[in-house]
C-alpha cells in the first residue's frame, strides 16, 4: 500500500516497466470505503392529477450525494425558477439586467 486516504481507501503501487520513467503514474487499483448510510429520499410525484397531463417524480435517493457506485442514485434531478409577469421591485439590478427588465 502506497498511501492511505481519509475514509480508508486505499492506493495500490502502479506497475511501472523495468528501467522506463513514466511522465504520470496513475493507481492500478483504486478502492474507496463506503460511506454507511441507512436514510432515504421519499420519491414525490408532482402533476399527473386534475387537469395535469404530465408528471414528474422527485427524490428516491437511498444514498449520499454524490457517491452513486454505492446504490440507486433515484430519480434524476429537475430545475425549478420563479416566472413573474413583472420583475419584483427588490430585485439586484443585476437579475434585472440578466432577466432584461
Amino acid at each position: 500500500m502506497l498511501h492511505s486516504l481519509s475514509g480508508g481507501a486505499k492506493l495500490h503501487p502502479p506497475k511501472v516497466l523495468k528501467n522506463q520513467r513514466p511522465d504520470i503514474v496513475l493507481p492500478a487499483k483504486f478502492t474507496h470505503a463506503k460511506e454507511p448510510f441507512s436514510g432515504r429520499v421519499h420519491a414525490v410525484t408532482l402533476g399527473g392529477s386534475g387537469t395535469r397531463t404530465s408528471s414528474l417524480v422527485i427524490g428516491g435517493e437511498k444514498i449520499l450525494p454524490f457517491r452513486y457506485m454505492e446504490g440507486e442514485p433515484g430519480n434524476p434531478p429537475a430545475i425549478a425558477m420563479e416566472v413573474f409577469d413583472v420583475p419584483p421591485e427588490k430585485y439586484p439590478q443585476t437579475l434585472r439586467d440578466y432577466s432584461g427588465t
